[in-house]
């Protein structure tokens, strides 16, 4: 059998559908019943419809005419549809010579033929939409099951429901799966982009300070050093896009951890702004290491680091095989400050660094806010602040001390840290203690 004979089948089969269809709706009683069957056939021969086309157009080598080739097989769905329509039609047409038959025709004379003709019809039109899916394996299958069993429907239903219900386990599996790939995927390219910056970044500048100072916020006591941050002139300079301020303060006031505190504090401004802080915790024992080209290694590294993607200018300069001087550090430096608009520098124990480097950062930074607003914070002794540079002169100072709140939280923490237990009259006396003896440190 050809593709021809399909559609010769499929048309003989819809001719046979109509004519029935034109007596049944003749019939005296049950509007309903009789729209629901006008409405099932209706959509069956709409769907045999676009089977014929389907056929038609079909390459006749496809593996799907001959699947579909099983539903107008002898004795398969279509021929047993065919037949239960002939019975009807033989039941209600009249015979020659008689008055027309429609006119007597009642519901209940055909209720049960119409009720088996409904099961036919909605099994029909589950086989040809599984045809129109265009999967011959499927067809095959569903059509032998429905042609040599009565029940063939049912058990079809079953199966289908159940294949249904495996597939759609599967694919929800599969989405599933697809998602821990993509997520372990993504995990994989981060990490590869986080060691490819790193890699970058240690190019730029061996030490990370970042690491430094996350030290120093884990060593901050909660609840202390608000004082310092809520300062009017600390908010001023931090308002300011243009400021400098010296932050002196003896040897044990703190200020390494309050330096650590206004890096947070402009870390968590900057991740909104968009605008570079850079930073540098300097050491006296580090002083050799410490120079001017390391302090701009230093804060290059920083900014590069709030790039998503390596500036192609960085690239080129990292290529270049030579040692880069000082002063390439300088006008790398300058290139990609002067686009970002605003810049904010903190150091920390300025003192600490070699005289002829502290001139020559302090220098560099008075530079750079002829081309770029600066707001510059540095910790620092009290004597260095007064001599070190004319950076400072006619700037505001705020100096660094022990608050007594701070002191208080501190020893009562320290307190609950000791096994034997300390008795509350005695913390208070050691708090009036301690502030008397540090006296502002």
């Amino acid at each position: 059998m050809d593709p021809l004979s399909i559609t010769l089948s499929v048309t003989a089969l819809l001719k046979l559908t109509k004519d029935v269809v034109l007596y049944v709706k003749e019939a005296k009683d049950a509007p309903d019943e009789r729209r629901r069957f006008v409405t099932e056939t209706s959509g069956l021969s709409g769907m045999l419809t676009t089977l014929v086309d389907f056929v038609n157009e079909e390459d006749p080598s496809n593996p799907w005419l001959f699947a579909v080739l099983e539903l107008v097989a002898q004795s398969g769905p279509f021929d047993q549809f065919a037949l239960a329509l002939q019975q009807l039609k033989a039941k209600i047409v009249p015979t020659s010579g008689m008055r027309k038959f429609g006119q007597m025709l009642m519901w209940k004379h055909i209720k049960e033929d119409i009720q088996t003709l409904l099961s036919k019809i909605e099994r029909l039109k589950t086989l040809v939409g599984v045809a129109l899916e265009m999967d011959h394996m499927l067809v095959c299958c569903c059509a032998n099951l429905a042609k040599y069993s009565t029940n063939g429907y049912r058990r079809l239903s079953r199966e289908m429901n159940s294949s249904l219900i495996g597939l759609t386990a599967d694919i929800t599996e599969l989405q599933v799966s697809n998602k821990v790939i993509q997520h372990n995927t993504s995990t994989i390219l981060d990490e590869t982009s986080a060691l490819r910056k790193k890699d970058l970044l240690d190019r730029i500048c061996n030490v990370d300070y970042l690491q430094q100072h996350r030290d120093a916020i884990a060593r901050h006591q909660h609840d202390t050093g608000d004082w310092f941050l809520n300062e009017p002139i600390y908010q001023n300079w931090a308002r300011s896009s243009c400021a400098t301020l010296a932050c002196p303060g003896v040897p044990g006031a703190g200020k390494t951890i309050m330096a650590a505190l206004v890096i947070e504090h402009q870390l968590r401004v900057a991740r909104l702004s968009r605008k570079p802080v850079v930073f540098i915790y300097y050491n006296y024992k580090r002083q050799d290491q410490q120079t001017l080209r390391h302090t701009l290694q230093t804060f290059l590294r920083q900014v590069v680091d709030m790039f998503p993607e390596t500036p192609k200018l960085i690239g080129e300069f990292l290529d270049s095989k030579r040692t880069s001087t000082t002063q390439e550090f300088k006008m790398i430096l300058k290139e990609l400050l002067e686009p970002l608009g605003e810049l904010t520098i903190i150091t920390d124990a300025l003192d600490e660094c070699r005289d002829d480097t502290r001139g020559d950062v302090l220098s560099w930074i008075a530079d750079v806010q002829i081309n770029v607003p600066v707001r510059y914070l540095a910790t620092t002794r009290d004597f260095y602040v007064r001599v070190s540079h004319s950076i400072f002169r006619d700037m505001p100072f705020l100096e660094i001390k022990a608050s007594r709140h701070d002191l208080e939280v501190y020893i009562r923490s320290r307190a609950k840290t000791l096994r034997a237990k300390i008795q509350p009259d005695l913390i208070k006396d050691l708090v009036i203690g301690v502030t008397a003896a540090a006296d502002g440190m």
